[in-house]
């Protein structure tokens, strides 16, 4: 799944996007701006939209063959308030510390490594919210 997401989310966004949009040094000074901005747009824009569904998809059609697209787009509606703020809690220094401080050449392969833990921590949750849902009346 990492390697799906690094090709089809994290380079064009990362490399490609983000840099252009919220530049990190502009005339020669870092501009928290725009590292704020693009922590921002990710976590709040990005990943409820991109990220997480294509998780649930991922998830729940290809590995698990638990649900359909459908069922694995309700499924994700049902789980995003109590995602979202584990994603937020990870992502939102990751992503400022990459746009602040990381060159864009390498911001895939360190996001690449954050996100072989964020993926133990989001599969953990979920483990989690699926168990809490089987178990209600």
């Amino acid at each position: 799944f990492t390697n799906l997401v690094a090709l089809i989310y994290d380079r064009p966004i990362y490399t490609g996007l983000f840099p252009r949009w919220f530049p990190s040094v502009v005339d020669g000074r870092r501009a928290w701006g725009n590292v704020a901005r693009a922590a921002l747009v990710d976590n709040l824009v990005c990943s409820p939209l991109l990220y997480f569904p294509l998780f649930y998809v991922f998830k729940d059609v290809v590995v698990e063959r638990s649900r359909g697209l459908g069922g694995a787009l309700r499924h994700y509606a049902r789980e995003l308030p109590a995602q979202l703020p584990v994603c937020w809690s990870f992502w939102i220094p990751l992503t400022a510390t990459s746009q602040a401080f990381v060159p864009v050449h390498l911001r895939i392969p360190y996001i690449s490594l954050a996100a072989c833990a964020w993926v133990g921590i989001l599969s953990t949750a979920t483990a989690k919210l699926d168990r809490a849902a089987s178990n209600r009346p």
